[in-house]
C-alpha cells in the first residue's frame, strides 16, 4: 500500500511508502489520499503527522509520464482532485505536521504547504521544478508558497526551478525546525507533548 495509517492514542501517523515510484502523486495515489483523509475526518485525531518511510525522499510530486497522457478534461480533473485534497488538509481541525526529509518536489511541496507545520532535516530540499518542464503546479502551491515565504522568494523558486535547502527554508519561515537526521525528527515528534 502506498499509504499506511497507524495510531498512538489520539495521534495519527501517515507513512508514505517510498517504492520505485518515489511517492509520486499519481491519479491513483491522490484517490488513496482522499480515502485516508475520509478515515481521519471520521476519527478526528488531535494531531496528524505525515512522513515518508525513507530518509532520502519525501515525495517526488506528480507523475510526469501520467500527466503527459492526459487530455484537457483529464488534466483539469486531476488538478481539481489535488486541490480538493490540499484544501482538506489545510482545513483539518486538528494540527497536521509534515516531517520532511530528502527531496520534496512539485506536488509534494504543495502537499506540505497545505500542512499546518513543517519540520525538516538538514538534507531536505524543497523545489518547484515546473519551469524546467513547461508546466505550473496545479495543486495550490502558487497561492500557498508566497503566503509562507513571501512573494520575492516564491517567485525565485517558481522562475528558477532551483531547490531551497532546509536552512534557508527555516530562515524564510517555511520550516518550523531543522533536525540533523530523519530519525531525530521522527523521535522528537513521537515524544512531543500531547496537551
Amino acid at each position: 500500500m502506498p499509504l499506511e495509517l497507524t495510531w498512538a492514542s489520539n495521534v495519527a501517523w501517515v507513512s508514505m511508502t517510498a517504492s520505485d515510484d518515489l511517492n509520486k502523486l499519481s491519479w491513483d495515489r491522490l484517490h488513496a489520499w482522499h480515502r485516508l483523509w475520509d478515515e481521519l475526518e471520521r476519527a478526528s485525531p488531535q494531531r496528524v503527522y505525515v512522513y515518508s518511510d525513507r530518509a532520502s525522499i519525501f515525495a517526488a510530486g506528480a507523475d510526469i509520464r501520467e500527466l503527459a497522457s492526459f487530455n484537457e478534461e483529464q488534466a483539469a480533473a486531476y488538478s481539481a482532485c489535488g486541490q480538493r485534497l490540499m484544501d482538506r488538509i489545510e482545513g483539518y481541525r486538528g494540527q497536521v505536521t509534515a516531517l520532511v526529509s530528502g527531496s520534496c518536489y512539485g506536488g509534494a511541496l504543495d502537499l506540505v504547504l497545505a500542512c499546518h507545520r513543517i519540520l525538516a532535516t538538514r538534507e531536505t530540499l524543497f523545489c518547484h521544478p515546473g519551469v524546467k518542464l513547461g508546466i505550473v503546479t496545479g495543486f495550490g502551491g502558487t497561492v500557498r508558497l508566497p503566503e509562507k515565504v513571501g512573494a520575492s522568494a516564491a517567485n525565485w523558486m517558481f522562475v528558477s526551478g532551483k531547490p531551497l535547502n532546509a536552512t534557508d527554508a527555516w530562515r524564510l519561515g517555511l520550516v518550523a525546525h531543522v533536525f540533523e537526521t530523519h530519525a531525530d525528527m521522527v523521535d522528537w515528534a513521537r515524544a512531543e507533548p500531547r496537551n
